[in-house]
């Protein structure tokens, strides 16, 4: 447990009972997982008497997002707006000098350039191509169904 403490960050007066721990730490952290990710964790506790000495994590992985024996994939299509709301994000070379450095074509301006990828970001294969950066500028992904065969 105190290597588990160790690892979390926590001072040793933080959290000292174990209710207060699972209550504050391992259960928001295992919720937000099992919620956010597409694995699934649990955990279970191994006592020598009346004392917690170990917690073992069990980590599985979810099945794909299937919903109602529909397959759920990612849509790339953004209305006009959208794709200038993300333009401006995506160009916003401040806070995100990556894009620009990678997309950016050398001596354009930047109204140009953010002008440039608004109209591409209206094209699904291009949204492909900036989804990952997308979702960095906090773009949800949004799913559509197709039937299974």
């Amino acid at each position: 447990m105190v290597e588990l403490r160790d690892k979390l960050g926590l001072l040793e007066n933080e959290y000292k009972t174990m209710g207060d721990f699972k209550k504050r730490v391992l259960t928001v952290a295992i919720d937000q997982i099992n919620k956010l990710t597409d694995i699934d964790v649990s955990y279970e506790q191994k006592k020598e008497g009346r004392t917690i000495t170990h917690i073992e994590f069990s980590f599985n992985q979810k099945a794909s997002l299937i919903v109602n024996d529909k397959v759920l994939e990612p849509t790339y299509q953004l209305t006009p707006k959208q794709s200038i709301f993300f333009a401006q994000k995506l160009c916003d070379l401040i806070k995100y000098p990556e894009f620009g450095g990678k997309y950016a074509n050398v001596g354009e301006e930047i109204e140009a350039f953010k002008e440039r990828i608004s109209l591409e970001l209206l094209d699904p294969e291009k949204v492909k191509k900036y989804y990952s950066d997308l979702l960095k500028v906090g773009y949800k992904e949004k799913y559509k169904s197709e039937k299974l065969s």
